[in-house]
This record gives C-alpha cells, sequence and structure tokens, in this order.
C-alpha cells in the first residue's frame, strides 16, 4: 500500500481536485494484494487456484509425473470455469514448460501436455458456445474493458521490485534459479498475454505480487534480516509508523468521500426514495421492469426491491452503451411523444421520479401512466396500459 500512496500523490498533482482519482491504485488493481485482502474468498480463492495449478504444472512437466499434471488439469479447469480469460495464460505456460529447457525435450513430454490440456477444453468449449451468442458476447466484451494503468503507476507499482533487483544484481545473487524457474515462465507467459489484443489485459497482472516477491526473494530475506539486527529500539516504532500511515490514508480518503457531494450522490439517496423502494417491493409485481430518473438511483434499485432495472450498473446491463445513451436522451427530451415512446418500448411498468423531473414527468406523460404513491416531489408513476 505503501507504493499505493506514492501513486495517489502522483494522481493528486496530475488530476487536482478530482474526488474520483483519489482513490489508492492498490484498492483496484489486479496486481496489488489490497483486494486480496478486501475482495474476500472469491479473490483468495481465485489466486491460490492460479497458484496450484501453475506450480503442478511445471513440476508435472519437468518431471513427467501424472498425478501433479492430473491435480494441475482438475484446478486449472475449475478456475478457467470461472475465469475463461486464464485459458490462454495457462496455455501458454503449459506449452513453454513442456518445451524448457530445449525442445529434445517436447516429444517426451507431448503425451502428459496433451493430458493437461484436456482438462481445458471443457471451459474452453462452453465459453465459446456462449459467445456464439451475440448479446452475451457484446455484454462480456464490455464488462472485461481492463486495460493496463498508465505507465507511471506501473513505475511507482513496480519500485520496489526494480530496487531488488538491482540489488541483486550489484550482490550478484543468482536471480533466476530451480526454485523460482516456474515463476519465471508465469511472468514471461503474462507479458505475451499482456501484448496481444485481449480486452481484459489487466487480469493478466493477478497474482503477479506474490509471484515477483519469490523471483526477487534474496533481497527481501536480506531485508527482513537487516531489520532484525537493528535495536528493538528502533524496529518498534519503525513497522508501527509503516502499519499506521497506510490505514491512515484510508481513513481521510474514506473520511473526504462520505462528505463529498458527488460521491454522496452516488451512495445516499433521501428518505422519500427508501420509502419508494418500500412501495415497489411490496405492492408491485416480482417481474415489474423499473426505470427512475437517476442511473445511481437505477444501481441501487435492484438491491433494494429485488425487482429489474431497466438500465443499471453496466456489469448488470446487457447492451448497456446504447441503453445508457438513449436514457440520457430520455432525460433530456421535451417532446411528448419520444418521452413516452422511450417508455413504452422499453416496457417500463414503474417510473421513479424525483424532484424537478417530477414536474417534467407530469407535464409528458400519456394518460395511461397515474401516480401509485408520492411523497413530497418523489413520486411513482404506474403503467396501466
Amino acid at each position: 500500500m505503501s507504493t499505493g500512496i506514492l501513486n495517489a500523490i502522483w494522481q493528486k498533482i496530475l488530476y487536482g481536485n478530482d474526488i474520483i482519482r483519489y482513490i489508492s491504485p492498490d484498492l483496484d488493481s489486479d496486481f496489488a494484494v489490497a483486494p486480496t485482502l478486501f475482495a474476500g474468498a472469491h479473490v483468495i480463492l481465485s489466486i491460490a487456484l492460479q497458484f496450484i495449478s501453475i506450480h503442478f504444472l511445471w513440476h508435472g512437466l519437468q518431471e513427467k509425473n501424472v498425478k501433479k499434471i492430473l491435480i494441475s488439469g482438475a484446478t486449472a479447469l475449475f478456475l478457467t470455469l470461472f475465469h475463461p480469460y486464464f485459458i490462454p495464460l495457462i496455455g501458454l505456460i503449459a506449452l513453454i514448460t513442456t518445451a524448457y529447457p530445449n525442445f529434445k525435450e517436447l516429444k517426451k513430454r507431448l503425451k502428459l501436455f496433451l493430458l493437461f490440456n484436456l482438462f481445458l477444453i471443457p471451459s474452453s468449449t462452453y465459453y465459446l458456445f456462449l459467445m456464439r451468442d451475440s448479446a452475451f458476447k457484446t455484454h462480456h466484451l464490455q464488462i472485461n474493458q481492463l486495460p493496463l494503468a498508465h505507465p507511471i503507476f506501473w513505475i511507482i507499482t513496480l519500485l520496489p521490485f526494480i530496487i531488488a533487483i538491482i540489488w541483486m544484481k550489484l550482490k550478484k545473487t543468482q536471480i533466476i534459479n530451480q526454485n523460482n524457474y516456474w515463476a519465471f515462465v508465469w511472468l514471461i507467459a503474462a507479458t505475451i498475454c499482456m501484448l496481444l489484443p485481449f480486452p481484459w489485459t489487466r487480469k493478466y497482472t493477478q497474482a503477479l505480487l506474490p509471484v515477483l516477491i519469490i523471483t526477487t526473494l534474496p533481497f527481501w530475506l536480506h531485508f527482513a534480516d537487516t531489520l532484525l539486527k537493528q535495536s528493538k529500539n528502533f524496529l518498534k516504532p519503525l513497522l508501527l509508523l509503516g502499519c499506521f500511515l497506510p490505514f491512515l490514508y484510508l481513513f481521510q480518503i474514506t473520511l473526504t468521500i462520505i462528505n463529498h457531494p458527488k460521491w454522496k450522490y452516488m451512495i445516499y439517496h433521501p428518505n422519500t426514495m427508501i420509502q419508494a423502494w418500500d412501495y415497489i417491493q411490496s405492492n408491485s409485481p416480482s417481474n415489474s421492469l423499473i426505470l427512475t430518473d437517476s442511473l445511481w438511483t437505477n444501481i441501487w434499485l435492484p438491491a433494494y426491491t429485488n425487482r429489474h432495472v431497466w438500465v443499471g450498473h453496466p456489469h448488470e446491463t446487457p447492451e448497456y452503451d446504447q441503453k445508457i445513451n438513449q436514457f440520457q436522451e430520455w432525460l433530456l427530451t421535451q417532446d411528448n411523444n419520444q418521452f413516452n415512446s422511450y417508455l413504452n418500448v422499453s416496457k417500463i411498468n414503474y417510473l421513479i421520479t424525483q424532484d424537478s423531473f417530477s414536474e417534467q414527468a407530469e407535464t409528458l406523460l400519456d394518460n395511461h401512466w397515474h401516480k401509485a404513491w408520492q411523497i413530497d416531489s418523489t413520486i411513482i408513476w404506474q403503467n396501466t396500459n
């Protein structure tokens, strides 16, 4: 998280008072360790499966051990059924490992290589089958637009490892050895995948933080020994400071976010909107389609009402780009026909409006819309057509 703070300072200088840019990149990068701690079991399990699969794959092919190949294959199957973007990465690692250290070994390991790839067939077939559906393909590619961050971000983030490699070079410490060959193969394969035209490039940085620690382990062991040799009076305050500063930074960021008007608008809703959601949940059919006059209200609505929303979170809205453009045009229109046509074509059952938009809706809505509920300027309109 220390490099995250450096990145945040750089972003502050670059973007000024744009609050969205204040958040430390450690919190939203697939590379960093913070998502592993905060994202819960899903990310931890995903990283664990990567390590088990790749580590056993390397040793299984190098040692020609069928049991290890089976363990690796079963783990890779489980991982890629949920994360198909790792299929190219693991497949490339298998190919490099099979051919290492020279192509003479390729024939000897070919059967094991083919055995392992059998485990990738189910997830590959299932994924390709899903991609035949144009709606799924568009939605899947849309939510997985995960490019790499700005180069300066990576220079700052990788700074500890750059220092580690320089130290190892100066000390003439062997960087590549038999204990970390597999980690270097992983780094090479991940780099190749990042250079390929995949939309989810950033996903290939997942779990690379511990991989880089493994490849530069002598430096970190030396660093730990150096700290232990220092007097306890010096070491304890240093460790406390190192632990305290990142969380002080996170506390400050959290405090800033909850008091910033832009973020308050995104996260918090007036009591009248909460009451409107309660009404929808209690009085509308479970298959009702809802729309409000705010994208952020739309995003929160399904969780509060257990009802469908026409356009909400990008990850949960098929054809999001098209729908959000239409939604924004609808918000701005003053044309009666265009206003009602959008609601009719979208088959909206309930419309929730607030403040000045309630006045606009009252003027533009057709007769088959009537007020089902109202408190102050928050109104629920029901389609009786």
